[in-house]
């Protein structure tokens, strides 16, 4: 008779681990995954010895070695269990019971477990043809349902605590959020009460400076004589410098605070926003505001119009677009802002990239809110940039 040994087992790794092991020692192997696909081998060909897995789909190890064991031509194949799962022992009474020759638990050396083996193989003797020594079928099938219920009590117990493992861990990451979007809120207040600090330093005393200065430059012009057009030409360029000047120190003052908030509402505002952005970029920009004004909460204003300014700033340096559109609606207890492009879409790299193009500061923006920020880019077609603010957030 071939040396051959069945191995059932399904996990693949052990499977592998123990079929080298076997052909190590001379052994030929025919791996099965379930008790069901054993069935079908042993009825094709004959085995030395069976080492089974308890735990198994379709057919687990108890049933296939009870199976094997009532019949007249399987019977007297030598049967191991070999297990990681099925370890009290209670379950090794029941292997006994109902046929296997030994139960070994994983994990064994290797030296150990060909041990086992060789010793089962060389005294195992056919079992009698009157031999009665089996338990009867009741008492077979009590302590399996046992054994099934036991492992199923032990399952749900060992789900059960990693659900409140889990609970108790995302309650944790809840109330660390939490903490960290309020740091985050007031961190933002500072951030704001600065850019208002220094808006009004630039904008009062850097502008009124230059201005001043630009004044002085008017009343020295008054002193030059016509003839002396050197002059004059250098004092009109000194006069389009300062110009351009007042103009960059406004442009930064704005930047830094939206006083148009403390003028008009959020919704005039990002009009007037719209509008200027089209007329200094000349790309065709379309507002629509599909919700009824309201007095908002100004966090929420500010938010809104930053997202955007931020939103159209990319728009203009790397779009390449023709159009874009900007639309503020409600849906259901969110307000959402979109600003869509037809530009050349933006790479996944840089829009997973948080530093990227100012998408951190907008997703923090929409972090302290409870908001998020959704960008959608397809590749010469354009992008999508969505702001979801919840009205029902107690910030806003």
């Amino acid at each position: 008779m071939k040396k051959n040994i069945l191995i059932v087992e399904d996990n693949s790794d052990s499977q592998k681990m123990l079929e080298f092991l076997l052909k190590g020692h001379g052994y030929e192997v025919v791996a099965t995954n379930n008790g069901a696909e054993a069935l079908e081998r042993l009825n094709e060909q004959s085995f030395l010895a069976i080492v089974s897995d308890i735990l198994m789909p379709v057919m687990d190890g108890y049933q296939l070695c009870r199976l094997v064991k009532k019949h007249d031509r399987l019977k007297n194949i030598p049967f191991i269990f070999y297990t990681a799962t099925y370890t009290d022992d209670c379950d090794e009474v029941l292997a006994l019971k109902i046929g296997a020759q030994r139960f070994v638990r994983k994990p064994q050396e290797p030296a150990d477990f060909m041990k086992v083996l060789d010793e089962v193989i060389s005294s195992h003797k056919p079992a009698e043809p009157e031999d009665s020594g089996a338990p009867p079928e009741h008492e077979i099938l009590q302590l399996y349902s046992q054994r099934l219920v036991s492992k199923l009590e032990k399952k749900m117990l060992s789900l059960e605590q990693e659900v409140n493992v889990r609970k108790q861990t995302e309650e944790k990451l809840l109330k660390t959020q939490d903490q960290l979007r309020k740091f985050f809120g007031q961190l933002e207040t500072v951030r704001e009460e600065e850019r208002t600090h220094l808006t009004r330093e630039i904008h009062d005393e850097l502008g009124q400076i230059l201005s001043y200065l630009k004044f002085d430059l008017s009343l020295l012009e008054e002193g030059i004589l016509p003839e002396d057009k050197a002059s004059q030409t250098r004092i009109q360029s000194m006069k389009k410098a300062l110009d351009g000047g007042i103009n960059l120190i406004r442009d930064i003052a704005k930047g830094l605070h939206p006083e148009i908030l403390d003028i008009l509402d959020m919704e005039d505002a990002l009009k007037l926003q719209v509008a200027e952005f089209q007329e200094h970029t000349r790309i065709h920009a379309k507002f629509d505001m599909k919700i009824q004004k309201r007095k908002w909460n100004p966090k929420l204003s500010s938010t809104v119009l930053r997202v955007c300014q931020e939103a159209l700033t990319n728009v203009a340096r790397h779009s390449g677009a023709k159009n874009t559109s900007i639309e503020l609606f409600q849906e259901n207890d969110d307000l959402v802002l979109e600003v869509w492009d037809d530009g050349k879409g933006i790479p996944r790299e840089l829009i997973s990239n948080p530093d990227s193009m100012g998408l951190l500061g907008m997703q923090e923006r929409a972090y302290i809110l409870g908001g998020q920020i959704k960008i959608q880019s397809v590749k010469n077609k354009g992008t999508t940039v969505t702001l979801r603010l919840p009205l029902n957030n107690e910030e806003v």
